[in-house]
């Protein structure tokens, strides 16, 4: 991940499985487009959601803002990461 452009903590890091690091929706510009990632300590670092091509700068920031906190992986991931 490069330049982050948005970044939305879905769990505190004191609320989750490791009590360090928190669950958060990030989108990054990259060189070739923009990524929309779940970042998760149990999961072992970090999962693209969707990439967006260069054009698609707003379509990636409306989609991790609106679409990616309910999206079937992420309330997976949320689900494992809140049992202790």
């Amino acid at each position: 991940m490069e330049n982050i452009i948005y970044s939305r903590t879905l769990i505190n890091a004191g609320d989750s499985r490791d009590g360090e690091s928190p669950t958060r929706i990030v989108a990054t510009e990259e060189r070739n487009g923009f990524g929309v990632f779940v970042e998760c300590s149990y999961t072992a670092g970090t999962e693209i959601l969707k990439w967006f091509e260069p054009h698609e700068r707003n379509k990636a920031i409306e989609y991790a803002v609106k679409e990616a906190p309910t999206c079937e992986r992420v309330k997976e991931i949320i689900a494992e990461d809140l049992k202790r």
